[in-house]
């Protein structure tokens, strides 16, 4: 079980390098619409297709676990209660606007695509930082609480400036089965 654990960690600090170095690369070369450059949204247009192209220059995916799982016979997650934080900073001289989503990968079923789902937008000043928590998408998107007894997914940010955005998944190994009382309740 403890290889597990520490597989799983390894892998999230692996997978959030990975997005990081992502992200810094997408700041060396942010998408341009100056004349002359042909976008995407224009040759997407000459193919005369009818897709949605962001407005956004950056986005970024955190992965988002949250919820108790307590199933022995559930192999997609470890027992255990699992929290997750994301953190966004403004390291830009100016306020920064961006939007907030969250793409479930589950429960959404066996090999069918997440639901995206928008919570909103929020603006960071300058150099000010916040914090994002299963709590609050709880409160956001679920009043009536989680559609099962754990979420699994991506969480989008999208900006059109630059924005530190690492997050952090926490596994709470000492919860009983017979004491588990989720904090959504």
């Amino acid at each position: 079980m403890k290889r597990l654990l520490v597989t799983m960690v390894i892998s999230l600090i692996c997978l959030s390098t990975v997005r990081y170095a992502h992200a810094q690369q997408e700041q060396k070369f942010p998408l341009s619409n100056a004349p002359g450059n042909l976008s995407i949204s224009e040759t997407r247009k000459s193919e005369g297709t009818q897709q949605h192209i962001s407005s956004y220059a950056f986005e970024y995916a955190a992965p988002f676990l949250c919820g108790i799982q307590t199933d022995q016979g559930n192999t997609r997650l470890a027992r255990g209660c699992y929290l997750t934080s994301i953190t966004i900073r403004n390291p830009n001289d100016t306020e920064v606007k961006y939007s907030k989503n969250l793409v479930l990968t589950y429960p959404s079923g066996e090999q069918t695509m997440g639901k995206g789902m928008p919570l909103g937008e929020d603006v960071l000043k300058a150099g000010d930082a916040r914090d994002i928590t299963g709590e609050e998408i709880q409160q956001g998107l679920f009043p009536n609480g989680f559609p099962a007894s754990y979420l699994k997914g991506l969480f989008v940010i999208r900006s059109m400036e630059s924005l530190d955005v690492p997050h952090s998944t926490k596994l709470q190994q000492s919860v009983r089965k017979t004491r588990l009382k989720p904090f959504w309740v």
